[in-house]
């Protein structure tokens, strides 16, 4: 990164921080929603804006001291996405509807329990072969023991689709 480069980022992040800061200044509360940004965008978890800027320049420090190319594009390319997604939230300078993040908070639950699910169909398919496979090689202990696993699995699998019907009722 060249100085001309490096000082214009350093500047929009300046501007960043000043609009977080207003951002959490007009909060009335903390009942927002952590989830403003996708999981693996930040290792950050906070009610505060300005907290995601933090983390953020911590990873621009960090992309100045590394000498690996590789990790040094990837660093680059999550710095460029944070950076749009740190924008976006404070385009208006003020906090998401309340109801809006309610939704969407529960929107990424809803996802989660069908990642969750197919998860366990994984497990499911694969424990269902293993016991087969036991059976046919006439070892009934082996057998039995991932029969066991199984069934708690399938138990699992029966307790999140209740999750999932409860949350598409409700």
């Amino acid at each position: 990164m060249n100085t001309t480069y490096l000082q214009q980022f350093q500047r929009a992040l300046t501007q960043l921080r000043q609009r977080a800061r207003e951002f959490d200044q007009q909060k009335p509360t903390k009942s927002f929603a952590e989830q403003w940004f996708a999981d693996n965008l930040f290792a950050t978890r906070s009610h505060f804006a300005e907290a995601y800027i933090n983390e953020t320049e911590q990873l621009v420090n960090k992309l100045l001291t590394i000498t690996d190319n590789e990790r040094k594009h990837y660093l680059a390319q999550k710095v460029s996405e944070q950076v749009l997604s740190l924008s976006a939230l404070l385009q208006n300078s003020r906090p998401p509807d309340a109801q809006f993040d309610q939704r969407a908070h529960q929107e990424a639950q809803h996802g989660q329990l069908h990642k969750t699910l197919a998860k366990y169909r994984q497990y499911e398919v694969r424990l269902k072969n293993k016991v087969e496979v036991f059976q046919n090689a006439g070892d009934l202990s082996q057998a039995q023991a991932y029969q066991k696993r199984l069934s708690r699995c399938q138990t699992a699998i029966s307790q999140v689709e209740k999750q999932i019907q409860i949350m598409d009722e409700g």
